[in-house]
């Protein structure tokens, strides 16, 4: 039908007033290519906000706009009528969703009861850059976000990194950072000092991935026959890395022996790499996968560099169970999407005891000395567990279990304490009046049922009921 014969249908059939039907003269229609310009208009935002957001999230060179390549995929994709804006416009969009995200950020930071955080140094191309990355939660959901990667321009002395720090802190108004992480240079250490001198951080905590890391430092130093055979390990790794002759002669003989074996699964070499956690035990994984085939390679060129004599072997078997214990233990404090702090002393715990049982397993009495050295490095390196980690301990119910015999009554001074800091309503008192608020407590009870009485106490009734 026509318009007319539609609109006298309406009028006779539907008994509409005719004031309420406008004249046909006054109806304002769309026509097809003004609606087709307001398609490609959303249409055009909507591509540069995906570009955006792949530009950020896959953390592409802002140069990829400008790749000839691109333009010509998102030309043919829209028929000629989108192009990927220019590099300037890019950056310039890149700089205000960056300000708009920190903004927000600044409000979350400043409602938040407490804020981690943790700091490291980097290198790339040459320049020193120092990070900082602060956690939280909330929701009940932990998130870690960075909030700086700045240059290093000065020495990195404990003054220049403190003061760095201070800086970063300010500029994004934390007003309540509990704990600063940072590995075990003394630079950093010291700068952490400075920081709670300063009362800019309450407290400072060892990186536990990075300690750990460290003794099987001190293994290696006072066991020098382990250092040669992992150097000796590196060399030959070094071999079938360069050149085309080794690596391709590698991969007929793994060919081969996938072929006879069909349990194995051909694999790369991984070499050991000071900065890498673990690296130590990927090697010579890699190398015992490997075994059979490198073998093979240095029995037809003739070249006994390129292998272990039998007796090494061996030590690196019995080394890969010991590293194997510390590589677990490294995985689960370095864990992000789970909190580590309350875990950190039962699995230094539990690997001093694993070890300590896996040793009537080693065969040499190279493996054997360096078991006994790694677990005298860890008394060393964790002797005095930190307050903060025996709070957190006695705060997570999974291991209400565990004793702490001589330093509870200790640990429960240190949680009342810290519970009244943030919690009660009278912060602003002195650590005098505090204590005098706290009853004395008998040494017999227990850390449990402590815990308990003090959420009661203080009318904490989620916390009670979590500790339920």
């Amino acid at each position: 039908r026509t318009n007319s014969g539609k609109l006298s249908h309406v009028t006779h059939n539907h008994q509409v007033q005719e004031e309420q039907i406008p004249a046909s003269t006054n109806c304002i229609q769309l026509t097809i290519p003004s609606m087709v310009q307001t398609q490609e208009l959303v249409s055009i935002k909507h591509a540069t906000e995906l570009m955006l957001h792949m530009i950020i999230k896959s953390d592409l060179p802002i140069r990829t706009v400008d790749s000839p390549e691109l333009i010509d995929l998102c030309k043919c994709l829209s028929s000629g009528a989108y192009a990927p804006p220019g590099r300037t416009s890019m950056t310039n969009m890149i700089d205000s969703l960056s300000e708009a995200v920190s903004a927000e950020l600044i409000k979350v930071l400043q409602t938040l009861p407490g804020v981690s955080l943790t700091t490291d140094g980097t290198s790339l191309r040459g320049q020193k850059y120092i990070a900082l990355t602060a956690h939280f939660i909330e929701n009940w959901k932990i998130h870690s976000i960075y909030l700086a990667l700045v240059p290093a321009e000065g020495p990195e002395d404990a003054i220049f990194l403190s003061e760095l720090l201070k800086n970063i802190i300010d500029n994004w108004t934390i007003s309540s950072p509990h704990i600063l992480v940072t590995d075990n240079g003394a630079n950093f250490l010291k700068c952490a000092n400075l920081l709670i001198e300063g009362q800019i951080i309450e407290e400072h905590i060892r990186c536990a991935c990075h300690t750990l890391q460290l003794t099987c430092e001190d293994v290696m130093k006072e066991s020098p026959d382990l250092a040669m055979i992992l150097e000796k390990c590196k060399k030959i790794i070094a071999h079938f890395s360069h050149g085309s002759l080794l690596p391709t002669t590698l991969k007929n003989a793994q060919s081969i022996h996938q072929s006879d074996s069909p349990d194995y699964t051909p694999s790369c070499l991984q070499t050991d790499v000071p900065t890498r956690w673990n690296s130590k035990h990927k090697m010579l994984k890699s190398l015992l996968h490997n075994r059979v085939p490198i073998y093979q390679v240095a029995v037809e060129l003739k070249k006994p560099e390129l292998t272990l004599l039998p007796s090494e072997w061996k030590i690196c078997e019995d080394l890969i169970i010991l590293l194997e214990k510390l590589s677990e233990a490294t995985e689960m404090l370095e864990g992000e999407l789970y909190p580590t702090l309350c875990s950190t002393i039962p699995i230094v715990n539990a690997l001093k005891s694993v070890v300590e049982n896996v040793k009537c397993q080693f065969q040499t009495s190279e493996v054997l000395e360096a078991s006994n050295q790694f677990l005298h490095s860890i008394f060393d390196r964790w002797g005095n567990f930190s307050d903060a980690l025996k709070v957190a301990l006695v705060l997570d119910p999974r291991f209400k279990n565990h004793s702490l015999l001589d330093q509870e009554e200790q640990v429960i001074e240190l949680i009342r304490l810290r519970a009244h800091r943030l919690f009660n309503s009278t912060q602003e008192a002195s650590e005098e009046e505090k204590k005098e608020d706290i009853p004395n407590m008998d040494h017999r009870i227990s850390v449990q049922s402590c815990v308990n009485e003090m959420f009661k106490s203080s009318n904490f009734d989620e916390f009670d009921l979590y500790m339920r």
